[in-house]
């Protein structure tokens, strides 16, 4: 990876429009459009647009100065764009699946994984394209351990915490609408975070207090 390679977070983070925040920059859009395969980008933002996903939050005492309980988008900022929550989020990425009877779908963008077909589909396909003498973290994961090919990139990075080296899944051979939908809420910029969740309200936040009920996601989700 080198210097010249386009960070994806940045240009998630310039999604929004600067001169109006309640609206999606065209521009950015089209353009991430076609960085992406079979309108991947488009299934993405339709995605984010069809109240179909989820982040469900274990509820612990969050609080600010003066003892105020901070919001749940407060503690995901900062979870996500500060880097300064005090303690780990125990947090769940859901997206509803519109399969009748069909259990949500996980997602989890720090380790790259999605539940859904699509991602098996490829991860299978993935598998059977690695050549047998390849290791397949070698086939699947970028490994950069000189400080100068260091991006500020986030998206796809594996392990964002490790001082000598970085790690970037080949998104361009497994990626799914979910995991790149949940990329450009997450791995972009707070404003971003906050256009889905409370100006357009598509994505919900929903905070669970009680261990029974955080359980019982958990079982609803690999059933």
């Amino acid at each position: 990876m080198s210097k010249d390679v386009i960070e994806y977070s940045k240009l998630f983070a310039k999604l929004v429009n600067p001169s109006d925040d309640t609206k999606l920059d065209d521009t950015i859009a089209s353009f991430l459009y076609y960085m992406f395969p079979r309108e991947l980008f488009i299934r993405a933002i339709s995605l984010l647009e069809s109240s179909d996903m989820f982040i469900y939050i274990l509820d612990k005492v969050y609080e600010k100065e003066g003892n105020v309980a901070a919001s749940l988008i407060d503690v995901l900022v900062d979870e996500f764009y500060t880097d300064s929550s005090s303690s780990p989020l125990e947090y769940r990425l859901i997206v509803k699946d519109t399969n009748d009877g069909a259990p949500p779908i996980l997602v989890d963008i720090v380790q790259w994984f999605c539940s859904c077909e699509e991602y098996c589909e490829h991860f299978h396909g993935a598998l059977e394209k690695t050549d047998q003498k390849e290791e397949l973290h070698d086939a699947l994961v970028n490994e950069i351990d000189d400080h100068l090919q260091f991006s500020n990139d986030r998206f796809a990075q594996l392990d964002p915490h490790s001082l000598s080296k970085q790690w970037y899944f080949k998104f361009d051979k497994i990626c799914c609408s979910h995991l790149l939908a949940f990329s450009i809420l997450l791995r972009s910029s707070a404003n971003v975070l906050k256009f889905f969740t409370v100006s357009s309200s598509k994505v919900f936040v929903i905070s669970i207090d009680n261990i029974d009920e955080w359980l019982n996601l958990h079982i609803n989700i690999v059933e």
